[in-house]
């Protein structure tokens, strides 16, 4: 077939300046699925898809109905939503009730997965911020694909904590972790949720009373 690399093309693509250069605060909320492999190899590839299909429906539906995020990064066996605080420092306490929604959900979804399987399903929460990130959407890459590239530390922190999560401390189990630069800006009856700190990431394992 031969090459269809063109080093001219490429260079002049990459000397073309295409950035904003301008920072935005950013609140990511990672939601991750726990031990997805493991998940097939005991109930099987379908019975994993039935699993795994409706709860990152509902996840999505969950984080949709909060109204304040405006794109989603679909990721195998996560999701993560993404927040522009936008001046509006209520949507620190929207991204969080957002996470006890899903946590909530969670623990329901839990049992009826065992109930349903006779599998123990689990997984993580993770919400991080920064103040400092660059959003530039990738050229030629069709909408329907993440085609928005975001660099900064909330996304990749996010991620990291839902993949730490559950985490059991004193067999006290924590669902949600946040990095201690979002719990500052939570409001002091939400901040009071948080029964375990470490130096970098606080946790809660706080769901709604029926």
């Amino acid at each position: 077939m031969g090459s269809k690399y063109n080093k001219r093309n490429a260079k002049k693509r990459f000397y073309t300046e295409s950035f904003t250069e301008k920072e935005q605060s950013i609140i990511a909320l990672s939601v991750d699925v726990r031990n997805s492999t493991q998940m097939k190899s005991q109930i099987g590839n379908e019975k994993t898809i039935e699993v795994i299909k409706p709860f990152i429906e509902e996840c999505f539906i969950l984080l949709k109905n909060r109204g304040c995020f405006y794109n989603y990064i679909y990721a195998g066996d996560g999701i993560i939503a993404i927040c522009n605080v936008n001046n509006n420092n209520e949507n620190f306490t929207n991204v969080y009730h957002c996470a006890i929604d899903i946590n909530s959900y969670i623990k329901n979804f839990k049992t009826w997965v065992n109930e349903m399987y006779n599998y123990g399903f689990n997984a993580g929460i993770g919400i991080a911020w920064d103040a400092e990130t660059y959003i530039e959407k990738i050229k030629n890459m069709p909408g329907k694909i993440n085609n928005v590239l975001y660099v900064g530390n909330s996304i990749s922190k996010a991620s990291k904590l839902s993949g730490i999560t559950p985490k059991k401390v004193s067999n006290v189990t924590y669902n949600i972790a946040v990095t201690r630069n979002f719990y500052s800006k939570l409001i002091d009856d939400d901040k009071k949720d948080f029964k375990y700190k470490s130096k970098k990431f606080n946790f809660t394992n706080i769901s709604w009373k029926e």
